[in-house]
């Protein structure tokens, strides 16, 4: 409920930010110290909250406590507010012919009316433009998180994020894409990268089942016939009618039918400040540049979570 616990004495923070998932954070506290006691740090109790220059840039339910004699430290990690979620089930609930936001935070309302349900979420910013239809059972034990994750991945869905600070319930539709021209080049922007190559990712005929009978087969003959067959299955239960259904199998064959090359690169903190919204915001594209002896990289990524 926001009440003030304790400032806690720390090393070794670490924590991601980012859309459409909830991200962790990890730091130690001293094993032996007058202000780190059960009353003060309590796992499943307390939320930690992280603030940089008078604003909270990150909070969440404190999950993990282990406290080690032998390096004197307790190693404590915590997550995301919406990470509650991942703990939330949706019961029975149905919705016919309104708007995908208003689907997802009609879930977490819902969930928050329960007895000793509130987290204090409230609604933010809902983008608008794709109707839906959907239903949930008891019977079906689905997640709340788990949901939300499902309706951002599918064509036309949205990204989503509770904003730390002012614990507004943001979803936002079309996906942000502000385009500033902006470069990371390596070496002058980016101190260190590495880059996987994933051969296996890539698949070209993509079968996704929804409530049987239902099925959805896509197809990608280019990558198949420069890579050979590789087939890729999963399943949508969720999806209310077979168009959902075709359209969430198209979106991960669109996603998988090459190999992916995944980098992940340090930036220079002197020249770039991931706080600073005029620089830099969740959705931005950004051209990201890498030749450097077998590495030949120049994409224009979207901007999802920095660490």
């Amino acid at each position: 409920d926001g009440t003030y616990i304790q400032a806690l004495p720390y090393s070794n923070l670490q924590f991601e930010v980012g859309v459409n998932k909830a991200y962790g954070c990890r730091f130690d506290v001293p094993l032996y110290h007058p202000l780190v006691t059960r009353d003060t740090l309590r796992e499943a109790l307390h939320e930690i909250w992280v603030w940089r220059n008078d604003r909270i840039v990150k909070a969440g339910p404190l999950w993990d406590v282990t406290p080690s004699s032998g390096e004197q430290k307790i190693s404590c990690s915590s997550a995301d507010i919406l990470d509650y979620f991942d703990a939330r089930l949706i019961g029975n609930q149905t919705f016919s012919a309104v708007d995908q936001t208003a689907i997802a935070w009609g879930m977490i309302n819902t969930s928050q009316g329960l007895t000793d349900g509130n987290l204090y979420v409230a609604q933010g910013t809902l983008g608008t433009g794709i109707t839906r239809s959907a239903s949930w059972r008891t019977f079906d034990v689905k997640y709340i998180l788990e949901t939300l994750t499902d309706m951002s991945e599918m064509t036309s869905g949205f990204d989503f994020y509770i904003d730390p600070h002012t614990r507004l319930f943001h979803a936002n539709y079309p996906r942000p894409q502000r385009n500033n021209n902006l470069e990371l080049v390596y070496p002058e922007h980016i101190k260190g990268y590495s880059v996987q190559y994933w051969g296996k990712y890539m698949r070209n005929i993509v079968n996704v089942t929804g409530v049987d009978p239902a099925i959805a087969i896509a197809v990608d003959t280019t990558s198949r016939t420069t890579y050979g067959l590789r087939e890729y299955a999963d399943s949508y239960r969720d999806a209310a009618t077979v168009t959902d259904l075709n359209a969430y199998a198209s979106k991960i064959r669109d996603q998988r039918k090459d190999p992916k090359a995944y980098p992940t690169i340090t930036i220079r903190d002197d020249l770039f400040n991931i706080f600073d919204t005029s620089v830099i915001q969740f959705g931005d594209l950004i051209r990201v540049i890498i030749r450097d002896g077998y590495v030949d990289f120049n994409q224009v990524l979207r901007y999802k979570t920095a660490q």
